[in-house]
């Protein structure tokens, strides 16, 4: 069966954020220090998403995967480049993957969504942050046909972590790639 993806409404904000926060807490667990791992909220998620679903068409650069059972178990965000993004016109601003549902091509098919949307949009580049640690997604992304570029140290509360940026420079090889 091939993943399903559609894209997120005003009324998905709850469940995005909730999915952001598990995910994090699982892709990170053992990975960076407990503080930075744990540290996220649903409630500030929440927020940080209200404003781009809310005043936009619905799914406007957000889409939600969904398991075999039609329960929401990945998101992908992406827009314009945000003042602190990497250098490329368009961002991904967050992938995130339930633990129990990767492996099932649902980053790829998100990853698909986005390779559609931004061109259409008029973005020509893109890129996105990845912490250091997650050879996994680092890898994923490889994949897809991103280069690395810059990386940066950044802090969550106390703690220090680093994060490296993936570039697709040329929005066309990364379609050409799913």
């Amino acid at each position: 069966m091939s993943p399903r993806i559609r894209p997120a409404t005003a009324r998905d904000l709850e469940t995005v954020a909730a999915i952001h926060v598990r995910a994090w807490r699982e892709a990170y667990a053992g990975l960076i220090p407990e503080p930075a791992a744990t540290g996220l909220s649903c409630a500030e998620r929440a927020a940080m998403r209200r404003s781009r679903l809310q005043g936009t068409a619905a799914g406007r650069g957000i889409w939600l995967g969904l398991d075999a059972a039609g329960v929401p178990v990945s998101f992908l965000a992406c827009g314009a480049r945000r003042p602190d993004g990497p250098d490329a016109a368009a961002e991904i601003h967050v992938l995130s993957v339930l633990a129990r549902a990767r492996g099932q091509g649902l980053g790829r098919a998100l990853m698909a969504s986005a390779a559609r949307f931004l061109p259409a949009e008029g973005f020509a580049s893109l890129g996105l942050w990845v912490l250091v640690p997650n050879l996994r997604a680092i890898a994923f992304y490889r994949r897809l046909g991103a280069v690395p570029g810059p990386t940066r140290r950044f802090a969550i509360g106390p703690v220090m972590l680093a994060e490296t940026a993936m570039l697709w420079p040329d929005l066309t090889a990364l379609a050409g790639s799913l």
